[in-house]
């Protein structure tokens, strides 16, 4: 599920997002959205799939946004895991598993950043304004 609020006065850099999602719908939803604001987004069904774009292309992005579960092998943090082997890009995670703690996971070390599902758009630009996108 995606909540959209939007502030029209943050001004951002156009940016080139990796978006991770095995739900359609917010994959549609959120990266149309992106795209409305000028960003340039390539999508993802999983970590399998993101991580073997990303390999292949990962100096076309600025950042990569992933859900937490997602089928297959590689999850969220298995896709982040592989990445940070590769590249220091930034990763933030978007979840709507209840229980995570953002502080918990930023400080662990593995994410730059974390979205609680329902997405608040405004948060979703306040994350990508922290890394000048």
């Amino acid at each position: 599920m995606v909540a959209i609020f939007l502030k029209e006065e943050l001004s951002m850099k156009k940016g080139r997002i990796l978006q991770v999602d095995d739900d359609e719908l917010v994959r549609i939803t959120l990266g149309n959205l992106l795209r409305k604001h000028g960003h340039h987004v390539v999508s993802a069904a999983d970590g399998f799939e993101a991580f073997e774009i990303f390999r292949n292309e990962c100096d076309l992005f600025d950042i990569v946004l992933t859900d937490l579960c997602m089928p297959r092998r590689d999850d969220g943090l298995r896709l982040c895991e592989k990445i940070k082997e590769i590249s220091n890009i930034p990763v933030i995670l978007i979840s709507g598993t209840f229980g995570l703690s953002g502080d918990l996971i930023v400080s662990g070390g593995i994410f730059d950043g974390f979205i609680q599902k329902p997405i608040i758009f405004d948060e979703l630009f306040l994350q990508l304004e922290r890394f000048s996108l």
